[in-house]
């Protein structure tokens, strides 16, 4: 795997737009050239105030005559602003994701990522909710508010 910024972003730029059925007519040295010409190449990525390349009306494929920089918020508003999702779209989606389970060393690792948090209480430390749960017997959001709020002085994150 190259460790060249400019090479992963390209690949992973390509890949998904391939990913979402879009054509992709960009090479290397047109990309990296573009981004570098807004001078947001290192604004950009994934989450809120970053920038993203953009294609014009949502429409066509990625190419210098079809894309433009802008914000992330800014992106996912133009072409969809009030509209709601299908429910088929929701099923799909669902239907994507059913029978794809996690492990338990797979959901404890997501929870600890995602919270960073332990679990004090009385019967222990735990390092997920759901551990807490099944320990205790209280249910994980009672859980989560009784460490949130210190309740009684026994329970607590760790």
């Amino acid at each position: 795997m190259t460790k060249d910024k400019f090479k992963q972003g390209y690949t992973r730029s390509k890949a998904d737009a391939k990913r979402r059925n879009i054509d992709f007519l960009f090479t290397f040295e047109e990309w990296k050239t573009w981004w570098l010409e807004t001078g947001k190449w290192d604004k950009r990525g994934r989450t809120s105030g970053c920038y993203q390349m953009c294609r014009t009306n949502d429409v066509g494929p990625y190419s210098l005559g079809n894309v433009y920089c802008d914000t992330i918020e800014a992106n996912s508003g133009l072409p969809h602003a009030g509209a709601t999702r299908p429910t088929e779209w929701s099923a799909k989606i669902g239907a994507s994701l059913r029978g794809k389970l996690k492990t338990k060393e797979h959901s404890k690792a997501l929870a600890l990522a995602m919270l960073g948090k332990q679990y004090k209480t009385p019967a222990g430390v735990f390092q997920t909710s759901a551990e807490c749960e099944q320990a205790t017997g209280v249910k994980r959001a009672t859980v989560m508010w009784r460490c949130k709020n210190n309740y009684q002085g026994h329970w607590s994150y760790a």
